[in-house]
């Protein structure tokens, strides 16, 4: 939407030099097509032979790579058996759970802990109470006053 705005605004403000600044960009973008079109003839090959050599080629080496990645997996994964199963038992335990603290004890659990938002809200309350003490303490004043 932007854009066509912008086109309608710059095609008014050029008034009579429209059709001129048409013709310009009309051969801008036909010089442009025909630029695009000799590059892409320059990098074609010339032959679909050499085209088809090369994707063979590609093809080939992703083969290659992708059999010599499921080797290298599954000689690791063999490996890696064979190693714990050479390894003594007594190394294949978590040293840090040999040098875990237990706790014994249980956890204190407090019933009346009291938490900052439990704080907050009796605060609130107390401060309500109060102010409606205050009101029916005005209240009662101006009633004896007006006696």
């Amino acid at each position: 939407m932007g854009g066509a705005c912008a086109a309608t605004y710059v095609s008014f403000s050029l008034g009579s030099q429209l059709p001129v600044a048409c013709r310009k960009m009309g051969q801008r973008i036909g010089l442009g097509y025909l630029l695009f079109k000799d590059i892409l003839k320059l990098n074609l090959p010339k032959d679909i032979g050499q085209s088809n050599e090369v994707i063979k080629a590609f093809r080939q080496s992703e083969q290659q790579a992708n059999a010599l990645q499921r080797e290298f997996r599954s000689s690791v994964s063999k490996l890696k058996q064979e190693i714990q199963q050479q390894i003594p038992e007594e190394l294949n335990k978590n040293p840090y759970k040999i040098l875990e603290l237990k706790n014994d004890r249980k956890p204190i659990v407090q019933q009346n802990t009291l938490h900052g938002v439990d704080l907050i809200v009796y605060y609130m309350n107390e401060r309500q109470r109060l102010k409606e003490l205050q009101k029916s303490k005005q209240n009662r004043e101006g009633f004896y006053k007006n006696l």
